[in-house]
């Protein structure tokens, strides 16, 4: 997989078009490596995780 997706990125950067990839969860760690694959168009994360990490975070925070 990894190979197809270089071959995906180099193909991209030789035909002047923009490579996309969607870090679906949001991981700002793994959306930076994908910059620095050569990744150019990035989608990062869906409403509905960081809608449900942010809930969870603080419901955990009130839970007696």
């Amino acid at each position: 997989m990894e190979e197809a997706l270089k071959k995906f990125t180099d193909t991209c950067r030789k035909l002047k078009k923009s490579a996309g990839f969607h870090v679906v969860a949001p991981d700002s760690e793994e959306f930076k490596k994908k910059l620095g694959q050569g990744f150019n168009f990035l989608a990062f994360g869906l409403d509905t995780l960081f809608l449900a990490i942010k809930c969870k975070d603080e419901l955990s925070k009130i839970r007696v």
